[in-house]
């Protein structure tokens, strides 16, 4: 420890964030400025500050030259190199090996005082003038009459008549004229009543989807806009390209979505996330016409589907509500039990449907 070089920088001009992580590194020197190893956390403990202030600081002492990375020092460990940097004994922990240079204590001055200053000017914010009926101390300067005010009004008190505190009329005409009353949020209400994206015919029914809809369907298929989240009009457009897409192969995007997170592997899934992931699972020029989303979604069988089988015999029978003994029979997606799929057909979808064509029965 060399008491010299720290009483040294404790009486030099240094700005006291670089001077006390000098002091710091002149604690653990010799008298020479040499063999300086030590941790970042000895060193912040020894200046008083966090490990993290050390490393902060310690680039700018060596762009002044008060600091500069050892070719070699002197210790005591024996698997050492001797290096620029020190090995501390323990498996893969090394420190950085300094020397300190008091003979070029005042070029670090000079530079660390500008450095700091120039933090300074750069944190100042613009103080600005307060806008009363005040006169600050200073003599009152009439308006000249080419600024069609008052002539009793000030500059200094933005145009108002120091005799019936009131803005004057010429000053309050020029403000009216600048900025009108409710024309900004007039146009601003009128920007949010229009509707962000045109509707558009569907191509297989005619059908016109408007913005409405399409966020409905967008809430069925993501959690983010079903919990309040706005789209952006990009999302929009994405998203009624699949609308139009989905809507040619006879489905919604919600149905394609819950097949998806049913049947596919979450690594695939993950990329449905979100509404560019779904579009270049849907309309992508790459998309295959006989493997896509679409695709497997139309192919999907619920009778041949071993998830889906498995998920139906835990249900009970969907006429009856009675046990399926976990061999339910299959028809159109819902599981029945031996008794009523003895019945006609007409009757165990009685209470299911709203009518029969004469191909059902």
């Amino acid at each position: 420890m060399s008491r010299k070089l720290a009483t040294t920088i404790k009486d030099s001009a240094i700005p006291g964030k670089w001077k006390r992580i000098a002091e710091a590194y002149a604690a653990f020197a010799n008298n020479d400025g040499t063999n300086i190893y030590p941790t970042k956390g000895k060193l912040g403990a020894k200046a008083g500050c966090s490990p993290d202030t050390v490393y902060r600081q310690t680039p700018d002492l060596l762009a002044c030259g008060l600091l500069s990375v050892a070719s070699s020092h002197v210790c005591r460990i024996e698997n050492c190199n001797k290096g620029s940097h020190h090995y501390t004994g323990r498996q893969g922990k090394y420190t950085t090996a300094y020397n300190l240079h008091v003979e070029n204590l005042q070029n670090a001055e000079t530079y660390l005082s500008a450095k700091c200053l120039k933090v300074n000017a750069a944190k100042c914010r613009q103080v600005l003038a307060a806008n009363c009926g005040t006169d600050s101390g200073i003599k009152e300067t009439p308006a000249p009459p080419s600024l069609g005010i008052a002539q009793n009004s000030s500059a200094l008190t933005g145009g108002i008549d120091q005799s019936t505190n009131q803005p004057a009329s010429g000053a309050q005409d020029q403000k009216s004229k600048s900025n009108p009353v409710g024309v900004g949020e007039a146009k601003k209400e009128e920007k949010q009543n229009q509707p962000r994206i045109e509707p558009r015919e569907m191509p297989f029914s005619g059908s016109v989807v408007e913005e409405a809809e399409l966020l409905r369907h967008m809430g069925k298929c993501f959690n983010a806009f079903r919990n309040g989240a706005k789209p952006t009009d990009a999302e929009l457009g994405l998203f009624m390209d699949v609308m139009a897409k989905c809507h040619e192969n006879c489905c919604f995007p919600e149905q394609a979505m819950e097949y998806a997170q049913k049947h596919m592997p979450p690594k695939l899934v993950g990329g449905l996330r979100s509404v560019k992931g779904l579009w270049n699972a849907v309309c992508a020029e790459n998309v295959s016409s006989t493997n896509g989303l679409i695709a497997q979604y139309k192919d999907h069988s619920v009778e041949t589907c071993g998830l889906c089988k498995k998920e139906l015999a835990a249900m009970p029978c969907s006429r009856c509500h009675g046990s399926t003994y976990g061999k339910p029979s299959i028809e159109r997606g819902k599981p029945y039990c031996g008794d009523c799929m003895k019945l006609p057909k007409y009757r165990r979808e009685s209470g299911n449907r709203s009518f029969l064509t004469a191909g059902d029965i």
